[in-house]
């Protein structure tokens, strides 16, 4: 993951938090602005620092709020960076935990 990273997109600024919350006890995790590549509801992302990919698609899976996971390149092509949406999951009600 040296060139790309995962990010976290969320519809609410509530689940971005819960997730956040829940992230940073498994992961080196950061919120940032969602980038302009991404159109989201809320404008917040997730970060995901250190991680395998296994791993952070098992915790993916394991949300019920609304949210997207993708892989993004650190670096930029002609201004953009390169994005890629891995997995998208509708919410399932409940607390978002």
């Amino acid at each position: 993951m040296t060139d790309q990273f995962y990010l976290m997109t969320f519809d609410s600024t509530t689940h971005s938090m819960q997730t956040h919350k829940l992230a940073k006890q498994q992961f080196s995790v950061a919120m940032m602005p969602a980038p302009r590549e991404i159109t989201v509801s809320c404008g917040l992302a997730l970060k995901f620092l250190t991680g395998e990919p296994e791993t952070i698609e098992s915790f993916f899976q394991s949300l019920s709020v609304p949210c997207r996971l993708y892989l993004m390149d650190c670096s930029s092509a002609d201004g953009e960076r390169p994005v890629e949406l891995i997995m998208e999951k509708q919410g399932q009600g409940g607390d978002g935990t």
